[in-house]
């Protein structure tokens, strides 16, 4: 395995992004033959960065967590985000966020307890960007 390929392990088979649901007691290559220069895993999802800066998730996606507007659940990866979008991706319980190439700070997915950080108690299934703290 090469530092960009990355092995994914979980007791959620959706959560591996090898395309299949089947689970896996041992680590499994992401499908898509993409290079990743990060990963994270949230609770029932996983969102990552390929080394040319393009931002994927797979796995469930009830309240929105892939930003891509709708709440169909991935397999394998799907790009929700071009290249030089997002510099930094992290994955939370049912949601995720990501700081954009300008700085700025965006959060989608479920936000009932305002985990969103933009002064709303609801899901979101695009980004929204984060309320600047004063």
């Amino acid at each position: 395995m090469t530092p960009e390929e990355s092995r994914c392990t979980s007791c959620g088979a959706v959560l591996l992004g090898k395309g299949t649901t089947t689970d896996s007691r041992s680590p499994v290559l992401v499908s898509g033959n993409l290079r990743w220069q990060s990963l994270s895993a949230g609770l029932f999802h996983t969102c990552g960065l390929t080394t040319d800066g393009a931002a994927y998730c797979w796995g469930n996606n009830a309240w929105g967590q892939f930003g891509t507007g709708d709440t169909s659940n991935a397999s394998s990866p799907e790009l929700i985000a071009p290249a030089g979008t997002y510099g930094l991706i992290v994955a939370g319980g049912h949601h995720t966020c990501g700081r954009a190439s300008s700085g700025a700070l965006f959060c989608w997915g479920e936000g009932d307890y305002g985990q969103l950080g933009n002064g709303l108690f609801a899901n979101q299934t695009r980004p929204v960007q984060v309320a600047p703290f004063n």
